[in-house]
């Protein structure tokens, strides 16, 4: 059960995502966006080799929010790197500003053997931020239940095709990922709290 509203009304506090986006040096449309737990589960290892692969590369920023037992290890992976850059201190304000505002978000989780995704939160949440930037991500655990196929999905793991869905983004015009973004909020909606508590009355 999620406070959609919370998510949903971004997009009309323009003020709050020019600040957000002003203070972290962004422009709107111009990052790929990771938030998560940073493990190896979550697979942002296979997101930063997919994206140096990319046509995206150079085009777009690549920003990875989060922290985690894996956080130093992308830290030095993305060191001499001025395209990618860890932001270990985004708050829930900042976050629904980030989300509404990137080109594409990814989470590229694959399962280990000490966790599988149960649900996928986050892609819910930014499926409700709404914005031009679609959800790339996996169908692993119960990120299906979540995301209801109107994300961009590649085998877990596979970075190759993690690429693909990569350049697949940045070849669409703002009018396709719009249309996906628009579908992927009207049925991320269906996750609102009050309608959960509908159903299970």
């Amino acid at each position: 059960a999620i406070d959609t509203s919370a998510y949903t009304s971004v997009e009309e506090n323009t003020d709050l995502v020019t600040s957000v986006l002003k203070r972290r040096e962004l422009e709107k449309d111009g990052y790929i966006m990771f938030l998560s737990r940073i493990a190896p589960a979550k697979g942002v290892d296979d997101l930063i080799a997919a994206y140096r692969e990319s046509e995206v590369y150079g085009q777009k920023k690549l920003i990875i929010c989060g922290n985690g037992p894996m956080k130093e290890e992308i830290i030095a992976m993305s060191a001499e790197d001025p395209h990618i850059r860890v932001l270990d201190d985004v708050s829930d304000e900042e976050k629904t500003a980030l989300m509404y505002g990137c080109f594409a978000y990814c989470l590229p989780s694959k399962p280990r053997t000490e966790f599988v995704e149960t649900f996928g939160i986050a892609i819910a949440e930014k499926m409700l931020a709404g914005g031009l930037g679609p959800v790339i991500t996996t169908t692993t655990g119960g990120i299906p239940e979540a995301s209801g196929g109107h994300c961009l999905e590649h085998e877990a793991g596979n970075v190759s095709e993690l690429r693909e869905c990569l350049d697949r983004v940045y070849f669409m015009t703002d009018e396709q990922r719009a249309e996906i973004s628009n579908a992927a909020r009207e049925f991320a909606l269906r996750f609102d709290r009050a309608e959960i508590l509908d159903n299970l009355l």
